[in-house]
């Protein structure tokens, strides 16, 4: 059975802004972390759900809604890592990898006469850095 006094109410005085845990890598550490994150972005790019778009356009008079939307095409990056940079700060770099994007297109706006949108909506990024 625990008591009620078992938490020290001096832990209430101190500044909740910064971190409580300080942590200290070596090279290997950020080369081991570096490994994970490109594991971890290969495996949930694929399971990535997004959402859905809707963007009302008031100078054209209409609205443009982009629908299941999914990721029909992605390559590993060449190269994830983390490593440290000055002032304790951790930079994440991920060089050259690729993705495609798709999505059904619908809506209308009024240029001169009602104009429909349909169709598939398609965003390449090649070599993103």
């Amino acid at each position: 059975m625990t008591n009620a006094l078992d938490f020290n109410p001096v832990l209430l005085g101190g500044n909740r802004g910064l971190a409580g845990i300080s942590v200290r890598l070596n090279t290997r550490g950020f080369q081991y972390l570096s490994a994970l994150a490109a594991n971890i972005i290969s495996q949930q790019i694929g399971r990535a759900q997004i959402p859905d778009i809707k963007q009302c356009l008031p100078q054209v008079n209409g609205c443009v809604f982009v629908y299941n939307i999914y990721i029909s095409y992605y390559r590993c990056p060449r190269k994830v890592a983390i490593y440290p940079t000055p002032n304790n700060r951790i930079r994440f770099s991920i060089t050259n990898f690729e993705l495609r994007i798709m999505g059904r297109l619908g809506g209308q706006v009024n240029v001169l006469l009602p104009l429909g949108l349909f169709g598939i909506l398609c965003m390449d990024a090649d070599q993103v850095k």
